[in-house]
């Protein structure tokens, strides 16, 4: 069982070994274990899987340019990216909006871009959380 989460604020995968997660009756009991004893039973964490993740109450970490990316074209958005920003009306934000897409080597959640992006190629915020979270561990 792997899961994500910060550690001295840098994004960390912990993987439970399945001799740990054996000796309890469900892998949430291990985890919760496992935090317990070393975290003093707080802390926000992604459950990590091979195909999935499982949205747990975690800070969203910034991506790098190759995670938001990578995450884009999994999901079918990343040739959609520079025609909806080349479509923004206002030429000022048009403009920040492709430098910013352009040159940003890292990406905040809270990225104005971001938000101007997920609207303009339809995601739902639910949807853009859960895709980010993913980003996360790749």
């Amino acid at each position: 069982m792997k899961f994500l989460h910060e550690e001295g604020g840098s994004p960390t995968v912990t993987m439970l070994t399945p001799e740990f997660v054996a000796r309890f009756d469900t892998e949430q009991e291990a985890l919760d274990a496992y935090i317990e004893k070393f975290h003093g039973g707080s802390l926000a964490y992604t459950i990590v899987a091979d195909d999935y993740v499982l949205v747990r109450d975690g800070p969203l970490v910034p991506l790098t340019a190759r995670q938001l990316r990578l995450i884009l074209s999994r999901y079918g958005y990343l040739s959609q990216v520079e025609p909806a920003l080349n479509a923004i009306a206002d030429v000022s934000q048009r403009e920040e909006a492709l430098i910013e897409w352009e040159y940003a080597t890292e990406y905040q959640a809270e990225n104005p871009l971001i938000s101007t992006m997920r609207v303009a190629l339809d995601i739902s915020e639910a949807d853009m959380e859960a895709m980010w979270r993913e980003a996360m561990t790749l």
